[in-house]
């Protein structure tokens, strides 16, 4: 099977030889993982198990609950481990995202070692030291980068890597419906579906399960809603979850996660924000764009992050005030959405 990739073959070739050199590899998630990435981490841990790896999923954060209905969340730990060979980061290439990978204790470890980085991103690479890019922005998914991978590197698929990187697809094209699915995008999980008896409906089954929400969240949803603020004459929506909220309901779901849909799909609005801000002074935002307004990716570049056009986050870790940041991103918005 001969399936083609925009990575360049010199990429391909080095990362074939670290990952057949190396006997234990860390599979590195972002902080604040998503569906892709948390399936994505899952699907590489499969194949390189079946290629003779110890793999170890790391990311310093808890899976949020919402994603535990993905079989194999627990096997993800939150250190990473003192002794390896290599490690791929998934879903990302930004340095801005991993503050917690990338501390003064764990840097020299990690640069002592080859690392690899697979995503489908466009936003530059800032990682503190060389590595090697597999980034493949073509794909609607990282994990159909990494399917696009195993087919050139002959890499081996199961039951259990197949129905994570159709997972992963199904995650970041909301279903196949975003502006990035494309044709290779559908095939691939056709393929999947047709040849390792991924079934869609069982996989979708087990997130609707998982995505039920407690009482006290449905509640709390209300509430968000009745704080949404809005700016460039009603065009941008924004919402600011305190770090009460985030101590108090992250655990049982992300409080983003819920009232993000229902800004962007209001009258009138093409862009949602919302933010976060913590005791520490770090501020991470959400970014969700329409389909006439595909400008999320910009908004996250300018505060030196990145995402899709229609999805996209960044965080800064010593903001001077919320405040002077949510002016930021309504002159930035302003600016992109009169542009358009």
């Amino acid at each position: 099977m001969t399936i083609d990739t925009n990575i360049p073959d010199a990429n391909i070739e080095s990362l074939g030889q670290d990952i057949d050199k190396a006997n234990k590899i860390v599979i590195i998630q972002a902080e604040n993982p998503d569906g892709d990435s948390l399936a994505t981490s899952l699907a590489m841990e499969q194949i390189l198990g079946d290629l003779g790896k110890e793999v170890v999923m790391y990311c310093p954060v808890a899976v949020a609950k919402h994603l535990r209905h993905l079989v194999g969340w627990d096997r993800v730990v939150n250190e990473l481990p003192k002794n390896f060979d290599m490690s791929i980061i998934l879903d990302t290439t930004s340095q801005s995202l991993m503050p917690r990978v990338f501390t003064d204790q764990q840097l020299p470890i990690l640069r002592s070692r080859p690392m690899a980085a697979i995503d489908h991103h466009k936003a530059e690479d800032d990682l503190p030291f060389a590595a090697t890019l597999a980034v493949d922005t073509e794909c609607v998914s990282t994990g159909e980068v990494v399917y696009r991978l195993a087919a050139r590197y002959n890499w081996p698929i199961n039951e259990q890597s197949a129905q994570m990187i159709v997972s992963s697809i199904m995650y970041d094209s909301l279903g196949l419906t975003t502006p990035l699915t494309t044709a290779k995008s559908i095939h691939t999980v056709a393929n999947l579906v047709e040849n390792y008896g991924v079934k869609l409906y069982e996989l979708d089954a087990r997130r609707r399960a998982m995505s039920k929400k407690p009482q006290e969240i449905v509640s709390l949803k209300g509430r968000l809603l009745q704080r949404i603020e809005y700016a460039s004459d009603g065009q941008l929506a924004t919402i600011d979850i305190t770090w009460s909220e985030i101590e108090a309901y992250s655990d049982k779901y992300n409080p983003s996660v819920l009232v993000l849909d229902d800004m962007r799909m209001t009258e009138g609005v093409k862009v949602a924000v919302a933010y976060k801000s913590y005791p520490s002074g770090r501020v991470t935002a959400k970014i969700r764009s329409n389909l006439e307004a595909p400008i999320a990716s910009q908004i996250a570049e300018h505060f030196g992050s990145g995402g899709h056009d229609h999805a996209a986050g960044f965080k800064i870790n010593k903001a001077e005030s919320l405040e002077s940041v949510k002016a930021e991103v309504v002159s930035i918005s302003t600016k992109l959405l009169n542009n358009l």
